[in-house]
């Protein structure tokens, strides 16, 4: 087995299903929609974000680091601006610019 073979996953949406794709999508953005509503933050929109210990803002539009998305607490999900990264328990003000 190559050395690169052992590290790369699988992706499987089962051979048998070819719907497997399309439900994985669905529940993907099922996801998103929780994500938002449990956060309060508009994802995929223009924003202007005020972080704890920082003496800026940020303009931009807000979007996920990570897909696909970790079935994981919403306060843990990583969020980006651009190039800079943090978590939604660092925001201390989001306002949607659009």
């Amino acid at each position: 087995m190559p050395p690169n073979e052992a590290l790369q996953g699988e992706l499987d949406f089962g051979r048998d299903d070819p719907a497997g794709y399309r439900r994985w999508q669905a529940e993907q953005q099922d996801w998103l929609v929780r994500l938002r509503r449990e956060m309060g933050l508009p994802i995929g929109r223009n924003v202007r974000v005020r972080l704890r210990d920082f003496d800026r803002e940020f303009y931009g539009r807000l979007s996920l680091v990570e897909l696909p998305l970790e079935q994981r607490h919403a306060r843990h999900q990583r969020l980006r601006i651009g190039s800079f990264e943090f978590t939604a328990a660092e925001i201390e003000s989001c306002i949607r610019e659009d």
